[in-house]
């Protein structure tokens, strides 16, 4: 059972980061007024970093909830997933986006996943103390 809730973990942390992205992505292409293959202004990548950040938070804390226990290994799990499948969607990156943007949005996901995580191990530290 500890094996399929840490399973859960990852993969409930992780698709709330994608869907996130995804909305926010979206969204933000919409604001700025960009189609699929128009090269993205700064404020759009600078928009669209701060989304994917904000994602991986919330993606990391969702992780740790659900995992309950030995939460830095599951973000752990969940970061090393997210790194392998940038590496996928860095081969498949456009022209259009700079060579910078790979490396700093999976840089800022990582990080983002070990915040969250370690928000939501705050979260339960001070509630145990309570």
């Amino acid at each position: 059972m500890r094996a399929l809730r840490s399973f859960v973990a990852v993969i409930a942390g992780l698709a709330v980061c994608f869907v996130l992205v995804m909305v926010g992505t979206a969204a933000a292409m919409a604001a700025f007024g960009l189609r699929m293959g128009d090269v993205p202004s700064p404020a759009y990548l600078a928009t669209n970093l701060s989304v994917s950040l904000v994602a991986a938070i919330l993606g990391g804390f969702v992780c740790a909830r659900i995992a309950r226990a030995r939460e830095l290994v599951h973000a752990a799990a969940a970061a090393a997933v997210l790194v392998a499948l940038s590496f996928v969607s860095g081969a498949d990156a456009g022209t259009h986006q700079p060579r910078w943007y790979l490396p700093v949005v999976t840089t800022l996901s990582v990080g983002g996943i070990l915040l969250g995580t370690l928000a939501q191990m705050s979260i339960k530290r001070f509630n145990r103390s309570s």
